[in-house]
């Protein structure tokens, strides 16, 4: 599920998301007083919420390039 929600995310990508959902409920703990932990859905929201660094059209440039330019 975490792993179509985020297609085409660097490994970056994904750990700045990771990061952010860490960062959530920190605060919501800190907040509450009470400890919190991530859920499926907090990554969900998090993952739709970000932007890939890459681009499908980017990907796809590169590929090309990789194709063209590559060593036989």
């Amino acid at each position: 599920m975490l792993a179509s929600a985020s297609e085409g995310f660097t490994p970056a990508d994904i750990a700045h998301a990771a990061r952010t959902v860490s960062q959530a409920q920190f605060e919501r703990t800190v907040d509450t007083g009470t400890r919190a932990a991530p859920t499926t859905d907090d990554y969900l929201d998090t993952i739709r919420d970000t932007k890939p660094t890459v681009s499908a059209a980017m990907a796809q440039e590169f590929a090309q390039q990789t194709q063209k330019f590559a060593r036989i």
